[in-house]
């Protein structure tokens, strides 16, 4: 069963990875990651890896997207740089912290915008973050995430 899985999982891989190669002009990830932190330089035109993680949260980000008339592929993209789609995903090394969750909020930016959606706020929830973060980007909040300026290929102005 195991050698099946392993089968499967390599065929959705290989599938995958030749669907987003169709995208046109998507990103590919580079360097180090794993579901406490992911470090990654982000590079224009190139084949998009996508993980099982994206399966599961692309289509809710696609959604939030759509329900806020922001970008959904900048969105997904920036979503991927920040966290790699990992709910538990915590970058210690951002001021106040760290940064948490799906979308990498900081407490005081999460805690701000979310009571405006939410009656009972909660950062550890991916929905909330990934709404919250969509809601922020139709507010022209956008560039609160250092990896919206990545995929841009732009500069982060606080680096």
């Amino acid at each position: 069963i195991k050698k099946l899985m392993a089968q499967i999982v390599l065929g959705v891989s290989i599938a995958l990875t030749v669907w987003a190669g169709n995208l046109g002009d998507v990103i590919k990830p580079q360097g180090t990651y794993n579901d406490n932190f992911i470090q990654a330089k982000y590079i224009p035109n190139r084949q998009a890896i996508v993980t099982e993680k994206e399966l599961i949260w692309r289509p809710i980000v696609e959604s939030y997207a759509r329900k806020y008339g922001v970008d959904s592929g900048m969105l997904v993209a920036t979503v991927r740089c920040e966290s790699g789609f990992s709910p538990t995903a915590h970058n210690k090394r951002d001021p106040n912290g760290g940064s948490f969750g799906i979308a990498q909020f900081q407490w005081a930016t999460f805690y701000k915008w979310a009571p405006l959606l939410f009656s009972e706020p909660n950062i550890h929830d991916s929905y909330q973050q990934l709404e919250t973060m969509a809601y922020m980007w139709s507010k022209g909040q956008a560039g609160q995430w250092s990896c919206w300026y990545l995929v841009r290929g732009k500069a982060v102005p606080w680096q």
